[in-house]
């Protein structure tokens, strides 16, 4: 592989997938060729921002990819591999209850 592309759910209903952004390793890592889980992992995407954090394995470094500025920024060096990077998922159920969806 030598990039990674952003898929995003159009239509629920429907199942409609839509490629929502691209971007090469060389952008992203500074290689030409990665492999997921090897090279690196994806920890988290922003709910509210076009912004993805990645956990670098070769170097222990988390960093994050905004889509919409195609900036990369290394947030900190984490000093050991980490076994499991858990990341903050909210609780939507009570407000989408309020909200009458389900």
């Amino acid at each position: 592989m030598t990039g990674l592309s952003i898929w995003v759910l159009q239509d629920y209903d429907k199942e409609e997938w839509v490629l929502k952004h691209s971007v090469t390793f060389l952008q992203l890592f500074g290689r030409t060729s990665c492999q997921v889980q090897y090279d690196y992992s994806v920890v988290a995407i922003h709910p509210d921002r076009n912004l993805i954090f990645f956990f670098q394995h070769w170097d222990l470094k988390l960093i994050s990819y905004d889509m919409d500025s195609e900036a990369v920024c290394t947030l900190c060096t984490l000093g050991v591999c980490p076994q499991n990077i858990l990341p903050y998922v909210p609780y939507f159920a009570e407000s989408m209850a309020l909200a009458g969806k389900h």
